[in-house]
């Protein structure tokens, strides 16, 4: 009476050649940088260095940088302070101050509100929209 078991390999098939579609398990994050990497590979070489992939430390580094940009970018364009943005989306105002000078990126759920009390777009400030526009 003994016990068979499967071994199943990892072998990428379909349209994730790299196998760098979601796994079971992953966080948003990991999972967002995974697109990112299989939308980097369809782009063609030359898009994000030698080996045509960018680290995970590199990814979040480059989008709190976009965040913060965008996020001081637009609330100095509509007069809006780093403590009023702070109350609207009711945070403690040093967690806005991380976030426009790059130093955390805020939550999907922090994203979605900034949006939503800011009149924008689903994904302006990290430029989501751009990328599905295009």
């Amino acid at each position: 009476m003994g016990l068979t078991a499967q071994v199943s390999g990892n072998v990428p098939t379909g349209g994730d050649p790299m196998g760098l579609l979601a796994k079971s398990g992953e966080n948003n994050q990991t999972s967002v940088w995974r697109q990112n990497q299989v939308r980097n590979r369809q782009a063609g070489p030359g898009t994000t260095g030698s080996s045509g992939m960018e680290s995970p430390v590199e990814y979040f580094a480059r989008r709190r940088r976009l965040i913060g940009e965008r996020l001081r970018s637009h609330l100095a364009d509509n007069g809006i302070s780093q403590g009023q943005l702070a109350r609207m989306v009711r945070v403690d105002p040093a967690q806005v101050w991380d976030w426009v000078h790059g130093v955390h990126a805020p939550s999907d759920r922090y994203l979605r509100r900034m949006e939503d009390v800011l009149g924008v777009a689903r994904g302006y400030f990290t430029c989501d929209q751009d990328e599905e526009a295009a």
